[in-house]
């Protein structure tokens, strides 16, 4: 299997024209918003969530590599650690617009309240959608690190890179992290970045009080984590 996550260029074009074409007909629809307090109900709201997931999964198929059928943390991390590793490019840029809006949904709305309240607006579904998006912000965050020095980043990549620097920045002001303090996070690089994505979702998951399950999620999530970091040692 190849270390790399990309589909050959005829398949993406295809997926992505058909997930267009259903974005347009959602636009359209009277009864869609991205605000999680609709009053026409979850369900366009969660839709977004798999519109998210749909666009993650053509540059990171994390499917066979989650193992959440297990539900042991450590065994879900280290099934995450095998995950194919993603390319810079600006097909991705659309995927990492998602994953990036996902990450900012709680943080706008507060990690700690969502958390607590998930029942009425944030699904299961959103939490499987925000893990693949996760990793795979994570991952792009993780690789530009290593690039970005003899490839320059695009005004695309410097805008997505800006605004996930703004959503940690404002994550870490506000949630009670219980360890690595916000001080010790150069927010200017997109490494550190990278970790800090993974911390504030696996927070989030862990404090979910409606599903255990997705408490699973956080710690494998935080464990897969805590793996980066040992390696990044």
């Amino acid at each position: 299997m190849s270390d790399m996550a990309a589909l050959p260029p005829e398949e993406v074009e295809k997926l992505e024209r058909g997930l267009r074409c259903w974005t347009s007909g959602w636009q359209q629809a009277p009864e869609s918003s991205l605000d999680p307090n609709n009053e026409n109900g979850p369900i366009p709201f969660t839709s977004s969530s798999l519109l998210a997931l749909a666009y993650a999964r053509i540059y990171l198929n994390l499917g066979p590599y989650r193992q959440l059928q297990t539900r042991e943390p450590q065994h879900i991390a280290r099934a995450l650690t095998r995950c194919p590793e993603i390319e810079r490019s600006e097909g991705v840029i659309a995927a990492l617009l998602y994953a990036t809006h996902m990450l900012g949904i709680p943080v706008k709305l507060g990690v700690d309240r969502v958390a607590k309240s998930q029942a009425f607006f944030w699904s299961v579904r959103h939490s499987l959608a925000s893990l693949d998006c996760a990793i795979l912000l994570s991952k792009w965050l993780t690789i530009v690190a290593s690039t970005s020095a003899t490839s320059p980043l695009t005004g695309d990549e410097e805008r997505i890179l800006y605004w996930v620097k703004c959503i940690v920045e404002e994550a870490y002001a506000v949630v009670d992290f219980d360890d690595t303090p916000a001080e010790d996070i150069d927010f200017q690089n997109s490494a550190d970045l990278a970790l800090a994505v993974l911390r504030i979702w696996a927070h989030f998951f862990k404090s979910n009080s409606q599903w255990p399950f997705i408490n699973i999620i956080g710690h494998g999530l935080e464990a897969y984590r805590n793996t980066l970091v040992h390696a990044k040692v």
